[in-house]
């Protein structure tokens, strides 16, 4: 069981330099955990990859049916209050962005604020330094 980011979901459904340790995570992880908005996340990356690139439909359609497909296998963390309240001294501690910020405070819900009980992936380095403080291990 491991904490995605959507930095790290975003590269199992479309082809990017980190896709292939994306793989190599999911292989081993048999339950991925979410938080509640990283669908989103992952679907406005996608969006924007599609208006820079040859995507068609077809291809937009297929990998909006992946997403979906991990999200249905996934562990969802849906306690936004509990994520908002974290997120708010996440941003005030870490160079992190609003989103960011949430990701990781829904990684620390999930942990019941025991970061050191489940590993935490992501390919983004901002995020990835803000979790290795909060005590994350970081794959």
């Amino acid at each position: 069981m491991m904490f995605w980011d959507s930095s790290a979901i975003v590269p199992l459904l479309v082809r990017e330099p980190f896709t292939e340790d994306a793989v190599k995570f999911a292989k081993s992880d048999g339950e991925m955990i979410l938080w509640a908005f990283t669908p989103v996340e992952c679907l406005s990356a996608i969006y924007r990859k599609s208006r820079d690139s040859s995507m068609d439909v077809k291809e937009l359609s297929l990998i909006r049916e992946r997403l979906r497909q991990i999200q249905k296998a996934s562990h969802e963390v849906p306690q936004f209050d509990l994520v908002r309240a974290r997120a708010e001294r996440l941003i005030a501690v870490h160079a992190l962005r609003a989103a960011d910020s949430m990701q990781l405070a829904a990684a620390l819900v999930v942990t019941e604020d025991n970061p050191a009980a489940l590993p935490f992936v992501t390919f983004d380095k901002n995020l990835a330094l803000a979790a290795l403080k909060e005590g994350f291990k970081i794959l």
